[in-house]
């Protein structure tokens, strides 16, 4: 081998001494204490010894080292003058600083080797904190929410439900003050009385009690009193509307009243009345006709709210009486030419007792020439039948209600019965009657009467 063969092994050697010396040094640079935890090498590749790099115990002849062969060989690689220069001086001083003691993080020995665990520090509380102190968490804060302290109650106590929503602690609601209210009006009929009979030449009335309670009573009780309370919420925003039927015939008349008194047939502080006589229902061409009729009126408050119709039923008579006979005064009247009340009567008859279920009729007719007029009727009947409730001519009532026990007395009637004609008389009970154990007699103007017993 010559000496130029020699010379570039020589070089390239020390090259490779170079690299590994500046791979060692970086590698002890990394094994310090904070970074020595990031190698992970296997157990069986690191020593179980501690590194010492601290001076000898015994005296070191050798002070220092210079590493001229460095710059030598950074030179022969191609490197420039300057630069291997640098490379030298690195050099040096990486050999001449000392290599920090590499110390293993805890958590990564193998079992074999465990260390003591340092252990981890505690949150402790503070000493001059008391026991129901509160810590809050630095990592979330939440809003305390302070509870207010129950309300006991008293076995009497009742809490009333809440219409606005609240916190924990809530106050009973006061109990609402009612407030006003409100009603359909009250209609109530002051005449013509229930099952009323008008003959030829008498007058018909028609009158109503009208108010709205709810402006009379902080409850709506109907407590209107007539005439102080008449027209109370009614007039002047409101009215009273009148109708009169013919039954079995349709509506014959009707009228709307704005002001009090409230009457059928109008008026103001005097109601006026319809005459029984040949002729038109007032405002109409409707002939008023004898039958039977129901005059209905209902009210209309100043809140617009109506009442339910209300009626009264009556009979209507047109027939007119008979003219009296024209006595001449040179006629001289004998006691023989002097009429007998006994033919007079004889013509009437009360025949066709029948009953059903409450009711027993008789019908009565009038034979002779002249009206007659019925005007008591005494009646006994079986206790069975407990009381008699109401008494009919031709299907109206003419006398009602009744509460009493047999036998009765009914007067002050004023029946009309035109000469042939028969008509019904009703007496309706407050059961199912008997068969038998009745006695009627019905009396006539004149003083007649007749009877039957069944």
């Amino acid at each position: 081998m010559n000496r130029s063969a020699g010379r570039r092994w020589l070089v390239n050697a020390l090259a490779v001494l170079i690299v590994l010396l500046l791979l060692w040094s970086c590698a002890a640079f990394r094994l310090s204490s904070a970074a020595a935890s990031a190698l992970a090498f296997p157990i069986k590749l690191r020593s179980q010894i501690s590194a010492d790099y601290g001076p000898d115990r015994l005296g070191r002849p050798i002070r220092s080292l210079k590493f001229s062969i460095v710059e030598d060989t950074m030179r022969d690689v191609g490197l420039a003058p300057d630069e291997a220069e640098d490379a030298q001086q690195a050099f040096e001083l990486a050999m001449s600083s000392p290599v920090p003691t590499a110390t293993l993080a805890p958590g990564q020995l193998p079992p074999a080797i465990t260390p003591t665990r340092t252990p981890l520090p505690t949150n402790t509380r503070s000493p001059s904190r008391t026991p129901t102190e509160m810590i809050p968490d630095t990592a979330t804060t939440t809003p305390a929410i302070t509870l207010s302290p129950t309300k006991s109650r008293t076995p009497t106590e009742t809490a009333e439900p809440s219409d606005t929503p609240s916190g924990p602690s809530k106050t009973p609601t006061k109990t609402k003050t009612p407030t006003p209210c409100l009603s359909t009006p009250v209609v109530q009929f002051r005449e013509p009385p229930e099952g009323s009979i008008y003959t030829y030449g008498m007058q018909v009335p028609g009158e109503v009690f009208a108010y709205d309670p709810d402006n009379i009573s902080p409850t709506c009780a109907a407590i209107g009193v007539y005439p102080a309370d008449n027209g109370a919420g009614i007039s002047p925003v409101g009215k009273v509307e009148f109708k009169i039927e013919k039954i079995g015939g349709g509506v014959v008349y009707t009228v709307d009243q704005l002001g009090v008194k409230y009457c059928a047939f109008t008026g103001t502080a005097t109601c006026l009345t319809l005459p029984v006589e040949p002729g038109n229902w007032p405002g109409t061409a409707n002939p008023i006709e004898s039958g039977d009729y129901k005059m209905k009126a209902r009210a209309k408050d100043d809140e617009g709210s109506y009442s339910e119709w209300v009626y009264v039923t009556f009979h209507l008579d047109l027939t007119p009486p008979s003219p009296t006979p024209t006595v001449t005064p040179t006629q001289t009247v004998t006691p023989t030419a002097t009429a007998s009340p006994t033919p007079v009567c004889s013509v009437i008859t009360l025949t066709g007792f029948s009953n059903d279920d409450n009711d027993v009729w008789w019908t009565v007719t009038n034979g002779g020439a002249t009206s007659i007029t019925m005007n008591m009727i005494d009646l006994s009947w079986p206790a069975s039948n407990v009381k008699l409730r109401h008494v009919k001519w031709d299907g109206s009532v003419i006398a009602s209600p009744f509460d009493t026990a047999p036998p009765t007395s009914i007067t002050s009637l004023a029946v009309n019965l035109i000469p042939g004609q028969s008509k019904e008389l009703r007496f309706e009970f407050d059961s199912n009657v008997q068969t038998t154990g009745y006695d009627l007699t019905v009396t006539f103007d004149g003083g007649c009467s007749v009877s039957d017993s069944q």
